[in-house]
């Protein structure tokens, strides 16, 4: 188990092995854990980041799988001297993170959910893009889940960036992600149907994966 001691303001990786020793404390809206040998983390309920409700159910989903978190600080515990207990906030990491991600640039993401007005698309740890339905191709589709699926990895081109309400809001375009490709006669390439054009014609695009 990860033993090392971490300096104030310095990135830690929390992975929980045991979801269930996780205490979520409602009246001092805090989370505790372990992640470390003799290793004690704490996070605020307003530390645990942009796309985390304050709610049972979803905190026990953010451990589900690894994430970064800033150490704000560190005490020796009263119990047991052998342990080291970490405050920490996964929302100064996001924010660290988002501003960092700049108008234009392009970056793989995972498709979390489809709607019938866009697709949100996250891109990074607790960083999510929306990708409003003109934006995902150049013909339109009238239903997206037809053509997209919860899970699946898309290219994604940032273009707008705001801060609302102590939260970074993210909007992107799948169609402005595309490769510009020139294919010659006889080329095989991997298409997707995006659009009907007619009768017997189609509106295809290149599938980017």
């Amino acid at each position: 188990m990860n033993k090392k001691k971490y300096l104030i303001g310095e990135e830690v990786k929390v992975e929980v092995h045991n979801i269930k020793a996780i205490v979520i404390n409602m009246k001092q809206k805090q989370v505790a854990f372990w992640f470390g040998y003799n290793q004690r983390g704490i996070i605020p309920f307003d530390e645990l980041g942009f796309d985390v409700k304050q709610m049972p159910y979803e905190i026990v989903s953010l451990f589900a799988i690894p994430f970064k978190a800033i150490v704000m600080s560190s005490e020796i515990s009263k119990i047991n001297n052998h342990v080291r207990i970490y405050y920490l906030s996964r929302k100064a990491y996001n924010v660290q993170t988002a501003n960092e991600v700049q108008i234009g640039q392009i970056y793989f993401g995972t498709i979390t959910s489809i709607a019938p007005w866009g697709m949100f698309v996250r891109i990074k740890d607790g960083l999510t893009v929306f990708v409003h339905c003109t934006e995902v191709s150049r013909s339109i589709i009238s239903e997206l889940h037809k053509c997209f699926k919860e899970g699946e990895r898309i290219k994604v081109k940032i273009i707008d960036k705001k801060f609302f309400e102590g939260e970074y809001k993210f909007y992107g375009s799948r169609k402005m992600a595309s490769d510009n490709i020139e294919p010659s006669i006889g080329d095989l390439l991997s298409v997707m149907i995006t659009g009907e054009v007619g009768y017997f014609s189609y509106f295809c695009e290149r599938h980017l994966i």
